[in-house]
């Protein structure tokens, strides 16, 4: 028994296979370069914040740095600052739409806390904060950089408003 050619399987038809070759390729084809550089730096933040920064990525060289002044600063020990390097960088980074690089999570918190040591020696002369409150702000670094950032926030907060 003969089976008609045009029966049986349909991508056996060679109008049908070259229209999805032809589908897929203007699929594939269609991502613009911007959006596709985009989607490669994306998937390129899961790697290693010191290795992003030895890459070239400028706002992974700018976290690294940042971590570094709070190691200087003494609010990192080296331990906690070689880890948070090894971390991925998108714990730190993320990218808007247009490819925007912009602090996340633990990339605010580096901010908060910068944000405070440069304040921290004029909030201690002006007995805006203690020196028991900037120490207790460096060892929750060391265990929960969320929590030293919000508590140095509040500390920041009270100066600038006046609050106790």
């Amino acid at each position: 028994m003969s089976r008609h050619p045009r029966s049986g399987n349909p991508l056996a038809r060679p109008g049908v296979a070259l229209g999805l070759l032809l589908a897929l390729a203007v699929l594939t084809g269609c991502e613009s370069r911007a959006a596709r550089a985009l989607r490669i730096h994306q998937a390129a933040l899961q790697q290693p914040l010191g290795t992003l920064a030895d890459q070239g990525d400028v706002e992974a060289a700018r976290v690294v740095a940042d971590i570094e002044v709070l190691r200087a600063q003494s609010v990192f020990s080296d331990s906690a600052a070689n880890a948070l390097t090894t971390m991925p960088g998108a714990a730190f980074i993320s990218l808007d739409p247009t490819g925007k690089p912009l602090r996340v999570e633990r990339g605010q918190d580096l901010v908060e806390l910068l944000a405070f040591t440069a304040l921290e020696p004029m909030l201690l002369k002006d007995k805006s904060i203690t020196p028991d409150d900037a120490a207790e702000v460096r060892r929750l670094a060391t265990d929960n950089m969320a929590a030293a950032a919000e508590k140095a926030k509040q500390l920041r907060s009270h100066h600038v408003s006046g609050l106790p």
